[in-house]
């Protein structure tokens, strides 16, 4: 019996969430993903991580994938960060510093931007945690609100000019794209 790859996905965590909604319709999968145990899971976007399953399981796991709500297909990463490191090696050495400076850049703004994201819907970040003990133990709910919604103001600001970024880099590599394929 063989295996075939029926989705992948660009995170490795989506990949997991599939396989649990597979192992919990009883189909046996299992994933192939190139990131070194997970030290190296967004190089570019081109880690992430395959679904496999027995070729006899592949339409029912398509099917249980897709009840769930999750991307089902075989599409592979695409874009100009992806497309750009398929061909690397053709590149000239400013554009691959270029490219890896790019994709270096994108993936921490990427990162910040989730990160402000999570603040922002909790409401609290690690320096509010200390005063909001302190406001909790005297029973300062008022203040405990203010803090909170300060929070929220501050963290998702943070989270749109991140986004912005995210955006501009995205930008920057179609265009380093664009100029290395007219070269």
């Amino acid at each position: 019996m063989s295996e075939v790859r029926i989705v992948h996905y660009r995170h490795r965590y989506e990949a997991d969430m599939a396989r649990g909604f597979l192992d919990e319709a009883d189909i046996p999968c299992r994933l192939l993903s190139d990131d070194a145990a997970g030290g190296m899971a967004y190089i570019g976007g081109l880690a992430g991580a395959w679904v496999l399953v027995a070729d006899v399981d592949a339409e029912a796991a398509a099917a249980v994938l897709e009840s769930a709500g999750m991307q089902v297909g075989p599409e592979r990463p695409s874009g100009p960060a992806v497309d750009l490191a398929l061909r690397s090696d053709t590149l000239s050495p400013v554009a691959r510093a270029e490219l890896g400076d790019l994709t270096r850049a994108l993936e921490k703004a990427q990162k910040d931007e989730f990160k402000y994201f999570v603040r922002c819907i909790l409401g609290v970040t690690p320096a509010a945690v200390i005063p909001l003990v302190g406001l909790a133990l005297r029973g300062e709910v008022a203040l405990i609100a203010l803090l909170c919604v300060l929070v929220v103001f501050s963290e998702g600001w943070k989270a749109v000019k991140a986004s912005r970024e995210v955006k501009r880099l995205e930008r920057a590599l179609a265009q380093l794209d664009e100029e290395t394929r007219n070269v």
